[in-house]
């Protein structure tokens, strides 16, 4: 076989951790029960702090967007310098090299969790919520600076003004028309040309991004379509495929 991703809804693994818990009841249970494996809830901000406890301990735990676990299945048949090409570029490959081997070499198909091979920036900043004594407006590092740091072993200090992230996005990176690579950037413009938000591809349809314009979206691995959809109207939005020129 060969290597592939897998992409497992972060929705499900919480889902499935609330079969064994009997603290839903009531208006709790008819909410889960009526909640889809890959939906984000529209009104779950409402849910979370309206519902009374300690009805709703579990429904506060639910991740309120579609974000992703994801995987890299492997085996020995996998093609080991192929796999470091692409996951490791920025010059990574050495580091992870003995992760990737481990896979390739091991007797039945294999699973790791990408997170294990992204660069520093995405690996701590993954899954986790922007600090509020660290950029009470979310102004700071926004979607545009996490993509800009996306291979920094140091990140630039936030704020990264809108107009200094474009700026350098046309100096240092140039437009991609052939297949995506880990680490490239798709910028999302308004009909008008407008740059509204951008992330950076990971494999297939999975980016990593801030899950939205909001200040408070949480750093997420998600489908690029359930991005778009946070962006109205969606059938209007021009996407550009951007890669740093010092990357092949």
């Amino acid at each position: 076989m060969v290597a592939m991703v897998i992409a497992r809804p972060l929705w499900t693994q919480w889902k499935a951790s609330q079969k064994a818990s009997a603290a839903s009841s009531g208006e709790t249970s008819k909410i889960i029960s009526a909640a889809t494996n890959n939906a984000a809830w529209g009104n779950l901000q409402y849910i979370q702090f309206n519902l009374d406890p300690p009805a709703d301990a579990s429904v506060r735990s639910a991740p309120a967007v579609p974000a992703l676990f994801v995987f890299l299945l492997a085996s020995k048949n996998s093609d080991l310098n192929s796999l470091l090409q692409y996951w490791g570029r920025g010059g990574r490959e050495t580091l992870i090299r003995p992760l990737l081997k481990s896979l390739t070499h091991n007797p039945e198909p294999a699973t790791l969790n990408i997170s294990h091979l992204l660069p520093p920036l995405a690996r701590v900043k993954l899954y986790t919520f922007p600090k509020a004594d660290e950029e009470p407006d979310g102004s700071g590092r926004d979607s545009f600076w996490g993509a800009l740091n996306f291979f920094s072993d140091t990140p630039a200090p936030p704020p990264l003004d809108r107009a200094a992230a474009l700026q350098r996005l046309a100096t240092e990176y140039r437009e991609e028309l052939g297949p995506k690579r880990l680490g490239d950037v798709l910028l999302i413009k308004d009909k008008s040309g407008q740059p509204l938000h951008c992330c950076v591809h990971i494999a297939d349809a999975v980016v990593f991004t801030r899950s939205g314009p909001e200040p408070g979206a949480p750093w997420v691995l998600m489908k690029f379509p359930d991005l778009l959809a946070k962006f109205e109207p969606e059938s209007s939005l021009q996407i550009t495929t951007l890669r740093s020129k010092r990357l092949p």
